[in-house]
C-alpha cells in the first residue's frame, strides 16, 4: 500500500537485533515505473539504481541519486549516460560489473 509504481523502494533500519518499519524512500526515486537493483554507496549517501521510469536510453537505464538529509528526500536522479545505458534492458547485469 502507498506505492507510486510497479516496484518502489524502501528502507528498513536495523538496530540491534530488530528492523525499523520499511520507510517508502519518496517520489523523486520512486515512479510509477519500476525501480529496482539498488546499490547504496558506503557512505550512504548515494543511491545507484535502474529504473524504467525516469526516461533514458532505453528500458532499465542506470540512475544515480544523492540523499538530501533524510531517506526520503533525495535528488533528482542522473543518468549514468551511454557509455553505461544502452537501448537494451540494463538492470541487473550492468550493476554488478
Amino acid at each position: 500500500p502507498g506505492t507510486l509504481g510497479q516496484e518502489d523502494f524502501y528502507v528498513s533500519i536495523k538496530s540491534g537485533e530488530s528492523w525499523s518499519t520499511p520507510l517508502h524512500m519518496g517520489n523523486v526515486i520512486n515512479t510509477t515505473g519500476f525501480e529496482i537493483s539498488p546499490f547504496l554507496s558506503p557512505s550512504q549517501d548515494t543511491l545507484f539504481f535502474s529504473s524504467n521510469g525516469h526516461g533514458g536510453l532505453g528500458d532499465a537505464d542506470i540512475f544515480y541519486s544523492v540523499k538530501q538529509g533524510s531517506w526520503s528526500n533525495w535528488s533528482k536522479p542522473v543518468n549514468v549516460g551511454n557509455k553505461i545505458n544502452s537501448p537494451k534492458f540494463d538492470g541487473n547485469s550492468s550493476l554488478s560489473r
